[in-house]
């Protein structure tokens, strides 16, 4: 069979099975190019990474920190428990905002200061 008669024959068969055709042959044939990028990309060692010497560098700094972090954290809650709230007999300066305010204030009369033109 020739490619033209195969054409040919396709154009014969309703359009919905034309449009099935045409949707599995371009699933098919990107499928076959992501096989095919994925594959040149595995084998070319792009998706590898290879550690470098800069790498084990910066896992040791991190390592460094994690341990400094956990020998200094509890001398940090040490800290933070020893802080206590002031007691009624030390001196001290206290805030008190005594002035009440609402959103509720309304002028007494809510046509005041406005044009009212009657129709």
């Amino acid at each position: 069979m020739d490619i033209r008669d195969y054409i040919e024959e396709l154009r014969r068969k309703p359009e919905h099975i034309r449009q099935r055709i045409a949707i599995g042959s371009s699933i098919g044939i990107t499928g076959l190019v992501f096989v095919g990028w994925l594959t040149a990309l595995t084998t070319s060692g792009t998706l590898a990474s290879q550690p470098t010497i800069a790498d084990a560098h910066e896992a040791e700094q991190m390592s460094a920190a994690v341990e400094a972090t956990k020998s200094n954290f509890s001398e940090l809650l040490g800290a933070v428990g020893s802080i206590q709230a002031p007691s009624q007999n030390e001196g001290g300066l206290q805030i008190v905002d005594a002035t009440t305010t609402t959103t509720f204030d309304t002028p007494s009369d809510p046509l005041e200061g406005k044009t009212v033109i009657p129709f």
